[in-house]
């Protein structure tokens, strides 16, 4: 399992990686569902990793290797629809928006066959 480094709010690793500039720090609270008392984790993580990285986080603050059966269906909350995959991120998301908002931007036919 790859090494994750988590780092809690105040610590001087925080706040360096903040001074970064441009980081998107993300506060996790992790439960684990029929536990009494309740299970739980807050963790602090860098936005922009992949899954497998949020994935290898999780097992390390619940202190396991990886063999626990689990699963992420529940989404309790949300509004408005995401990016398409490979869209350009947000900026690729808004500009994908415009152009599918006015069928006669020269691009519409075909982001419109891409994305259909």
């Amino acid at each position: 399992m790859p090494s994750v480094c988590l780092h809690r709010q105040g610590t001087r690793a925080y706040d360096r990686l903040l001074e970064r500039g441009g980081l998107e720090m993300y506060e996790l609270d992790i439960e684990l569902e029929d536990t009494d008392p309740v299970v739980w984790r807050r963790i602090v993580i860098a936005g922009g990793f992949p899954a497998r990285i949020l994935h290898f986080a999780i097992n390390c603050v619940m202190g396991w290797d990886d063999i626990q059966n689990h699963e992420f269906t529940e989404c309790t909350d949300g509004e408005n629809a995401g990016p398409p995959e490979n869209c350009g991120g947000t900026d690729g998301f808004r500009a994908f928006k415009q152009v599918m908002a006015n069928p006669q931007h020269p691009d519409n036919h075909c982001q419109r066959a891409w994305y259909l």
